[in-house]
């Protein structure tokens, strides 16, 4: 039994037009196969010619040097016959000449070392008839000397000046005159030290308020200026010391 599956229009015609695109690209594809094996064919052929006419003109060249280097060789040997006749009378009087040059020369040479002889024997002479002449060439150099400074330093030292009786006044009042002991805060002096003073000259003071003839109610403020030692420092005192370091000679200008 046979069976037929039903087609539709659009399914038909699709088809058609597969296999028609199909046909066609087949037929491309054997026309441009075909054209490159004609153009290929085409390069083999010109190629072959090519060669060949190379291979004819390279026979040809080669018989027109053959030809060429026959010609040359019959010319060079008549030319070689006239000029080994012309040789053999230039070689003649080139001896001739050459004897007369080579006894100049030995003539001129001898006495082109006479003058230079002469002049080296005069050089040497007047550079060696002088006598030397030395001088001393004197130069200086430092001689170190290593010393221990003590370094100062300025500081302000504050103190206290007491007062003594400078008799009355026209009120008949006592006067006192800042001239007596001073107490520097120095080595150790303190305030307290200062007080303690005080309070002793107090105690012992007489009818005028003086004790061992100071008044120790009162005391003038002062200073000074001391430089105090704060350490110390090496230095290089040394000096520079003159010596000669070589001779010269005064008219050459050798040195010894």
């Amino acid at each position: 039994m046979n069976f037929k599956l039903p087609v539709t229009n659009k399914k038909r015609t699709m088809i058609i037009i597969a296999v028609i695109i199909f046909i066609i690209i087949f037929c491309l594809c054997i026309f441009f196969f075909s054209k490159n094996q004609t153009v290929t064919k085409k390069a083999e052929n010109q190629t072959v010619v090519a060669n060949q006419q190379s291979d004819d003109s390279k026979q040809e060249q080669d018989t027109a040097t053959i030809k060429s280097d026959n010609n040359s060789s019959q010319n060079q040997e008549s030319s070689n016959d006239s000029a080994s006749k012309t040789k053999e009378t230039n070689k003649d009087t080139q001896t001739q000449t050459s004897k007369k040059n080579s006894q100049t020369q030995s003539t001129s040479k001898s006495s082109q070392k006479t003058t230079t002889n002469k002049s080296s024997s005069t050089n040497q002479s007047s550079s060696s008839t002088h006598e030397h002449v030395w001088k001393d060439h004197k130069s200086k150099r430092w001689v170190s000397k290593m010393v221990t400074v003590t370094d100062y330093e300025t500081q302000t030292i504050r103190g206290a000046k007491f007062y003594t009786y400078n008799g009355t006044n026209e009120l008949g009042q006592p006067t006192y005159i800042a001239n007596g002991p001073t107490y520097w805060f120095e080595d150790g002096f303190t305030q307290d030290d200062l007080k303690n003073i005080i309070s002793e000259g107090m105690k012992n003071a007489d009818e005028n308020g003086l004790y061992n003839g100071v008044y120790y109610g009162n005391y003038q403020n002062v200073t000074k200026t001391e430089k105090v030692e704060v350490g110390s420092h090496q230095e290089d005192q040394g000096y520079y010391e003159e010596y000669i370091d070589y001779q010269y000679c005064s008219i050459c200008g050798a040195k010894k």
